[in-house]
């Protein structure tokens, strides 16, 4: 399926989310490159993405961009770990289904 030029950055964000769901990582990862991380959870969701196709140096760096943009926004009283980033990222969806949030907790660990 072709990626359409008429949605805003953030839009192609929540469309990355879709995608990773529906099981079309490559689509899942090329929306999040076209949303230029709007939203901050962007690059966690391409990182899984990238896991699930094995490619797992792209992965890390997608990763770091995750640490980045979330630690950029953060009001803790601390500097977050990379740990208490993978905790929000992963306690931050309503996932419904629990195999879906075991895959998504495993895949992430890169």
């Amino acid at each position: 399926m072709d990626l359409t030029s008429m949605f805003l950055d953030y839009q192609w964000s929540h469309i990355s989310v879709i995608r990773y769901f529906a099981g079309d990582f490559e689509g899942a990862i090329a929306a999040a490159d076209r949303s230029r991380n709007a939203i901050v959870d962007t690059a966690g969701w391409k990182t899984a993405a990238l896991c699930r196709l094995g490619r797992t140096d792209e992965a890390r760096a997608a990763l770091m961009q995750l640490q980045e943009s979330v630690a950029a926004a953060w009001a803790g009283p601390a500097p977050p770990t990379l740990k208490d980033i993978l905790d929000w990222f992963l306690g931050a969806f309503p996932i419904k289904r629990d195999e879906d949030r075991r895959d998504l907790v495993q895949l992430i660990e890169v």
